[in-house]
């Protein structure tokens, strides 16, 4: 009981995580670090991400736990050599060639 008389008087306060992403986001915009295209990026990515965790539910319900580990596992695997591959791609290493 005494915790949920804490939390009301902490959500009373403003400590509540949606008002902290409000204003992080706006400071963020406002000092020039989150731009409209990052926004935008941003909101995508939480919608594919909210799409997938109620589509991984949904499959979850039809196949045992670790069927669904190993699925997860693979997918996590392919995406991280994505990112991995484009982050290297995206280095601008100097070439170094060998010519008289």
């Amino acid at each position: 009981m005494a915790w949920i008389e804490l939390r009301r008087v902490g959500t009373s306060l403003g400590y509540c995580p949606e008002y902290r992403y409000r204003f992080l986001a706006i400071a963020l915009y406002q000092m020039e670090i989150l731009n409209e295209k990052k926004l935008f990026m941003s909101i995508g990515a939480f919608f594919g991400t909210a799409c997938g965790m109620l589509i991984g539910g949904q499959i979850r319900q039809y196949i045992s736990e670790g069927l669904f580990r190993k699925i997860l596992l693979c997918f996590l695997m392919v995406l991280g050599t994505y990112i991995v591959t484009n982050a290297l791609n995206d280095l601008e290493v100097p070439t170094f060639s060998i010519s008289k």
